[in-house]
């Protein structure tokens, strides 16, 4: 092979290195734009994360705080009935003309 054969192919490896150099450089700058991508979205999705956490708190405390609420209905609903049930036992003795007029003695 002659000089300038020699430096023609010489010519042509360097072109190619440094056209490969250039994609080389051109895809760091895209791989470092998706990292800069991946990392914003794994920001996002764990504010995401967290925020659904405080929601599923809210909700498991309101949730609770019904039930306690339910309860205390339930509680006074019972009362309720008993004492309309005394209510109505009392009535029914008041017009039961046995019970009626029964002395019942006075404590004391």
């Amino acid at each position: 092979m002659d000089l300038f054969g020699h430096k023609s192919r010489h010519a042509k490896l360097t072109n190619a290195i440094t056209t490969l150099s250039e994609a080389i450089a051109g895809l760091h700058t895209r791989l470092n734009t998706i990292d800069r991508r991946i990392e914003q979205t794994h920001t996002a999705i764990a504010e995401a994360s967290q925020e659904n956490r405080n929601h599923a708190d809210a909700i498991l405390t309101a949730t609770a705080d019904h039930t306690q609420h339910i309860q205390a209905l339930r509680d006074e609903h019972t009362n309720v009935r008993m004492a309309m049930t005394h209510v109505r036992h009392s009535v029914e003795k008041l017009h039961d003309p046995v019970t009626a007029n029964r002395v019942v003695p006075s404590r004391g």
